[in-house]
C-alpha cells in the first residue's frame, strides 16, 4: 500500500503534517492487526514496521485502504461518521481477505471424515 497516495487524500480534506499523519497511520494499522490478527492484515511472509517516510510502502492488503483512510480522517477531523465508516469498512475488508485466504482450503471434521470421492464405506 502506497502511503503517499493516502497522505494526499487525507491532506485534501484535513491538512495535517507528515509526522502527525504517520503516527495516526501507525496507530490505525496496529489497531487493525490487534483486532483481526496479522495473518488477515499484513501480507504473508511480511513484517509490519512503523513507516518512516511518506515514500515508504506498507505490506497491508489493499482492501483495508478505505478503512485506514476513514480512521485517519476521523482522528484528524473528529467527524464521528468517519469512525462508523471505519468500523464497517474494516469488517468488510476482513471478511473479504479471510474469504480469499480460505478459498480452496478443505476442512475436516472428526465426526465427518473426508473421503476421496465423498463415498462412505
Amino acid at each position: 500500500m502506497i502511503i503517499k497516495e493516502m497522505y494526499e487524500k487525507v491532506t485534501m480534506e484535513n491538512p495535517c503534517g507528515q509526522a502527525v499523519f504517520m503516527s495516526r497511520l501507525d496507530t490505525t494499522v496496529r489497531s487493525l492487526i490487534a483486532r483481526y490478527g496479522k495473518k488477515y492484515v499484513v501480507f504473508r511472509h511480511q513484517v509490519y514496521q512503523r513507516p518512516v517516510s511518506v515514500e515508504d510502502e506498507i505490506p497491508i492488503y489493499e482492501e483495508y485502504f478505505p478503512a485506514i483512510l476513514d480512521n485517519i480522517l476521523f482522528l484528524t477531523g473528529g467527524n464521528p461518521d468517519r469512525k462508523t465508516d471505519y468500523v464497517q469498512e474494516a469488517e468488510d475488508a476482513y471478511k473479504s481477505v479471510s474469504k480469499a485466504l480460505l478459498r480452496g482450503v478443505k476442512f475436516r471434521d472428526a465426526d465427518y471424515p473426508y473421503y476421496a470421492d465423498n463415498v462412505r464405506f
